[in-house]
């Protein structure tokens, strides 16, 4: 039973430490600021060509952020950091979204270098779920209703 109760009390001072070091209210602005510095290269795996990603020509839609949460698998527990998947149109037209990670140790969100590339339809919805419609109207995507 030692060792129950030593887990447990270790679990919620870890489980402290980390709230202590969650991100700060505000941190979405950051990483938008971020973002329009954000670039990255990915491989078209369907016809090969190279594909150029960049923030600073992007449309943010919105950033919808992730709480920490923990996963267990058989006896192995990771705990998946706090994140952000940040909505996007390129200035080429292509809808994708890029995801950031909290970073405990230097405090500051970490952007991907891999970018999702998703269909218009796809996209058009996430964005209406997660109650975006008036900045796809904004950007002219979606029509007011009359």
């Amino acid at each position: 039973m030692g060792g129950e109760v030593h887990s447990v009390w270790t679990s919620n001072v870890e489980e402290q430490r980390f709230a202590q070091l969650a991100p700060p209210a505000g941190t979405d602005r950051v990483l938008r600021e971020m973002f329009s510095a954000w670039s990255a290269q990915t491989v078209d795996h369907a016809t090969s060509r190279l594909l150029s990603w960049s923030g600073a020509g992007s449309e943010v839609v919105g950033v919808e952020q992730t709480p920490m949460r923990h996963e267990y698998r058989f006896l192995e527990h990771r705990r998946i950091p706090h994140g952000w998947v940040v909505y996007a149109i390129s200035s080429t037209g292509r809808f994708f979204t890029v995801s950031a990670l909290w970073d405990y140790e230097r405090q500051v969100p970490v952007i991907s270098r891999h970018p999702r590339e998703i269909t218009k339809g796809s996209f058009l919805q996430d964005c209406l779920e997660r109650g975006w419609g008036a900045r796809l109207i904004e950007l002219g995507f979606a029509q007011a209703p009359a």
